[in-house]
């Protein structure tokens, strides 16, 4: 399970496709099922073919996507929230179709069931009686192609903050509720039965602190790791109890940008403070941690066989892709922006990544060589499935103002 094991923040517009959101193109997140390994960016996927890289655009402007994730096998869906809502790909990326989804209905996270390849659950905002909007848990189980039905609504005025389903137990669900204005604390809603009754409890995180799940331990789904946010600082707190209480375990300046609990126990976590790398470990649960020398700058995590991949600061870091085999104390490079070779041949990607292509080699993050790889240039070739991720949607515009204000408040990467 990926996502249950990584925490990575991005803002995207979507709007500005062609120079990546935005921003400077950067890595945000490794997504890894059985030999592929996929780097997602905040201008496309970077994918390994037959020893080369090669680069699938964001190819429909209304795409924008982030928070990709990856369905457990053997389903080969990637799912990723957009700025059409939420839309998955069952060709890594070469063509993208938007969930069934009321126009109404603005999903703003998601979490792929790690046991199960049927099951998404959907944290999703819907309109009221009222005329105002409140928040619910949906749950999919058709792989993401519909929202499914209502598992959980919280009280009014508070909003659903984060969802996991624990590895060991799939009818074990926690979620964290957010706070009722700057005087109440965060929520942690925990079912045992699939989502028919809930049990919601107040663990002690603090009036006004935002809470996110970073993982529900996948060898006991008692403990779960939490990303704290409180005014100014960020930590990460441990329950041990299904959330009924918490207990800092790491303070690390800047913002937590990724965690990880390893096959083996270990646990490990990194924060960025402006433009400074941190890392820390742990080999005791969690009860004490120490900073690595020569860190990284990790935007995400995730692990095969005892390996830790790391995205990272292609700029500072020199590499975009890294792995460690030694738990983070050392990390070699595995992909530089520079090593992709060309554009995915699958479907028109080598016409519709064009315009986006050339403005990454002006921004000089491509060789020019890239651009001119064309149809038969190499990688595999797919069968276009749709025309894109507006397949499948009404087209409406839907809520988007209320969705771009949930995405700065709760949107994180795990």
């Amino acid at each position: 399970m990926l996502r249950g094991l990584l925490i990575a923040f991005v803002v995207s517009s979507g709007a500005q496709a062609a120079s990546a959101n935005g921003a400077f193109p950067d890595a945000v997140q490794v997504l890894l099922a059985g030999d592929d390994v996929v780097l997602a960016t905040n201008f496309g996927l970077v994918l390994s073919e037959n020893g080369t890289w090669r680069w699938t655009c964001e190819h429909d402007t209304s795409l924008g996507g982030f928070l990709y994730q990856r369905l457990a096998p053997p389903s080969p869906r990637v799912m990723a929230l957009s700025n059409s809502g939420l839309v998955y790909s069952d060709d890594i990326g070469c063509t993208w179709v938007a969930t069934d989804q009321p126009r109404s209905v603005f999903p703003y996270d998601f979490f792929p069931d790690p046991g199960d390849p049927r099951r998404v659950l959907v944290l999703a905002t819907l309109p009221t009686d009222g005329g105002t909007r409140t928040s619910a848990l949906f749950e999919s189980n058709d792989g993401g192609l519909t929202l499914g039905r209502i598992l959980y609504q919280p009280d009014a005025g508070r909003v659903l903050a984060s969802v996991e389903v624990a590895r060991s137990d799939p009818r074990l669900i926690y979620l964290t509720v957010a706070p009722n204005g700057p005087r109440e604390g965060p929520q942690v809603a925990r079912s045992a039965d699939g989502g028919t009754t809930w049990e919601v409890r107040d663990p002690g995180a603090g009036a006004g602190a935002d809470l996110r799940i970073a993982a529900v331990d996948p060898g006991d789904p008692d403990t779960l790791y939490f990303r704290r946010i409180t005014l100014g600082t960020e930590d990460l707190a441990i329950s041990r109890d299904r959330g009924a209480s918490i207990a800092n375990s790491l303070v690390a300046p800047g913002r937590l940008s990724a965690f990880l609990r390893m096959d083996d126990g270990t646990l490990m976590i990194a924060a960025i403070e402006s433009t400074t790398g941190h890392l820390y470990r742990s080999t005791d649960d969690g009860r004490t941690f120490a900073e690595l020398p020569r860190p990284i700058r990790v935007r995400g995590f995730a692990e095969r066989n005892g390996k830790v991949f790391a995205a990272a600061d292609n700029l500072r870091d020199g590499f975009a892709l890294a792995v460690s085999g030694d738990n983070g104390a050392s990390w070699q490079a595995v992909m530089r922006f520079s090593d992709i070779t060309g554009i995915r041949s699958c479907g028109t990607l080598a016409t519709l990544c064009q315009a986006m292509c050339q403005s990454q080699v002006n921004n000089l993050i491509f060789p020019g060589r890239v651009c001119r790889a064309g149809p038969g240039g190499g990688g595999t070739s797919m069968p276009a499935k749709s025309s894109g991720c507006r397949a499948g949607s009404d087209g409406g515009s839907g809520p988007w103002p209320l969705a771009l204000l949930l995405m700065g408040l709760l949107l994180r990467r795990r």
